[in-house]
């Protein structure tokens, strides 16, 4: 094996960061639950009253942004960490006005 190899393998923040993009992953697999979640709710509510949730969609709009940010850091596009490690999106944030 070469020694640049074995570099990269001791390499602690290559680690550092695969333990971060496991935790991530966790985080993203959660959010996507939520989120089919969501899409039921507000499905049923349509059907029912024709209309949706303005509290769900306005955090379904958080959620899509986090699933988002969330799958540019474990595919390597970034390296900002999520929630919980920074502060949660403000409305701001998603509806473009940041």
């Amino acid at each position: 094996m070469k020694q640049e190899t074995k570099d990269n393998l001791k390499n602690r923040t290559s680690w550092i960061r695969i333990l971060y993009m496991a935790i991530f992953a966790v985080f993203w697999s959660i959010a996507f639950f939520v989120v089919r979640i969501i899409i039921i709710f507000q499905i049923i509510l349509f059907l029912l009253q024709r209309e949706t949730n303005e509290r769900a969609r306005l955090f379904s709009a958080k959620l899509n942004r986090y699933v988002y940010d969330i799958l540019q850091y474990l595919t390597f596009n970034s390296d900002n960490h999520v929630f919980p490690f920074v502060d949660w999106y403000s409305d701001d944030a998603v509806s473009g006005k940041n």
